[in-house]
């Protein structure tokens, strides 16, 4: 019976990089860092208190892929294409305020003063900024299409309205 899901390829431009951004700044655990035959690196990290379900940080051009469809997915990583999906928080707000601290740069913020049903900001990888002009939007506005997917993690907490114990 399948009981859920383990390991979730994100495709990376470097994987150094991606390590370092996934343990250092995010604050993940690193589960593997093994160098296979032909070139093949599998690298994988999980977030404290997942489960065990693991992220594998895998470059598109030494990977089980063929080199034409490699390069493709290279590609759409470069171009912005492909990202890693949402991650869960208990707190948007303070997950932001620390990870802005480690260096994560930021292309929107976290809703203030008002109660919603989703609190979501984006966070970047890297050095460069996820909008043009270098700064981050103003709050409330989407991430730029600057973003680099692979590069881009959206933080986002689900949250019930008037719930006993929940900040918005």
């Amino acid at each position: 019976m399948i009981t859920g899901v383990s390991i979730v390829t994100v495709w990376v431009l470097d994987q150094d990089s991606a390590k370092e951004f996934y343990t250092k700044k995010l604050g993940f655990d690193l589960t593997n860092d093994i160098q296979l035959d032909g070139g093949m690196r599998w690298l994988t990290v999980r977030s404290p208190g997942s489960g065990g379900q693991d992220f594998l940080l895998m470059e598109p051009g030494h990977s089980m892929l063929d080199s034409d469809t490699g390069a493709q997915v290279r590609a759409l990583v470069a171009k912005g294409a492909l990202s890693p999906g949402v991650m869960a928080t208990t707190d948007c707000r303070a997950d932001y305020d620390a990870l802005v601290e480690r260096g994560v740069e930021s292309s929107s913020r976290p809703p203030s003063g008002r109660t919603v049903s989703r609190q979501s900001c984006a966070m970047t990888q890297g050095t460069g900024s996820a909008s043009p002009s270098g700064a981050p939007p103003p709050p409330g506005d989407p991430p730029s299409a600057g973003c680099r997917a692979g590069r881009t993690l959206r933080i986002s907490r689900l949250q019930v309205p008037g719930a006993a114990g929940q900040q918005d």
